[in-house]
């Protein structure tokens, strides 16, 4: 691996790629998108998290200055409650011999942690007291991920697509101005062509990817963002034989349509759950979004998505393996690319 010749590949590809008109249209859609979903149906980054308390806690006039949370008063515990079964409130705050933070079912990760932070610091300066106040945790069954949860996928998977299609792009662009010609005479091998291309993709894969999670407040672990990384791996994969394989920019702009649904298709099976669950594990793609929405939304740990890892990795490791063999036979002069 010759990392210098890698490193001016990379610049070269970056200095010639940003040119293009394609490039700004890659980026500025699926952050279009997110802006658009975000500001219809919920606000940029996140909603602060609703709060249902007894109309006489005296924890509620603390909560209510705080600015932390939405709150509102209710005449008795089981009011409390409803709302919160009913989807009016993120969570409620019941006090006894001690206090209960119930949660509703389907609030995110980001949601009960902004909860359960506001009401234990709330509790505590009620109380006089610098120390933290022990909370338990109650949370409902899920009524179900909201539309904009269930929407995630869709974004995800768009910007790690990006990063395939800006390397197919460059690779198809390249063979019709013939600057591709010049490696085959240079010492860069098709392992430094790959690479070099595979890190500006896995880039701007990466920065659209946890843009987009942290806009909709999935941003939540490093779990989150390994299962990124191996997911934008994997369509830097497909991008690169894409870019081998393609006659022209039509042809691949034609031909990754099609492929795009078979891509979004375990997104689909998440938008819409009477699909059985089972459908979206047959393509790869499931194997980084559902354990992104598991870890985000469902509170799952790295014991519960360990396998899906697992399988994730395989994927890119077939799919980087396919993409060097297919680069190198053309590099070679060895493949006769046939009329698509």
């Amino acid at each position: 691996m010759n990392v210098p010749l890698i490193a001016r590949l990379a610049k070269k590809d970056v200095r010639v790629t940003v040119r293009e008109p394609y490039f700004f249209f890659y980026l500025a859609f699926p952050l279009l998108m997110t802006l658009v979903i975000t500001v219809a149906l919920g606000s940029l980054g996140g909603s602060v998290p609703s709060l249902g308390v007894c109309q006489d806690d005296a924890a509620a006039a603390y909560l209510s200055s705080s600015g932390a949370v939405d709150v509102a008063t209710y005449p008795s515990i089981e009011a409390v409650r409803e709302a919160v079964a009913s989807g009016d409130r993120d969570g409620g705050l019941m006090a006894g011999e001690y206090y209960v933070l119930l949660y509703a079912g389907d609030t995110t990760s980001s949601e009960r942690a902004a909860l359960y932070a506001a009401v234990s610091s709330a509790l505590a300066a009620a109380s006089g007291s610098t120390e933290t106040v022990d909370i338990s945790v109650e949370r409902l069954e899920p009524r179900g991920l909201s539309l904009q949860v269930r929407l995630i996928p869709f974004l995800v998977i768009i910007a790690a697509v990006v990063g395939g299609l800006i390397i197919s792009s460059s690779l198809i662009e390249e063979r019709e101005h013939h600057t591709l010609d010049a490696l085959f005479v240079s010492p860069a091998t098709p392992f430094d062509v790959i690479a070099a291309k595979a890190l500006f993709g896995l880039f701007l894969g990466m920065v659209l990817g946890l843009l987009i999670l942290g806009l909709n407040g999935a941003l939540t672990s490093a779990l989150v963002v390994v299962f990124l990384f191996f997911g934008v791996l994997f369509t830097i994969g497909i991008g690169l034989m894409a870019g081998v394989v393609m006659n022209s920019m039509t042809d691949l702009i034609a031909r990754m349509k099609l492929f795009n649904i078979v891509l979004q298709f375990p997104a689909l099976v998440i938008l819409f759950p009477q699909i059985p669950s089972w459908l979206g594990m047959l393509f790869p793609t499931h194997y980084f979004i559902a354990p992104i929405i598991s870890l985000t939304q469902e509170g799952a740990a790295l014991g519960d998505v360990w396998w899906k890892l697992v399988v994730l990795v395989l994927c890119d490791a077939a799919v980087l393996v396919m993409a060097a063999k297919v680069l190198r036979r053309r590099m070679s002069g060895m493949l006769h690319l046939p009329s698509l």
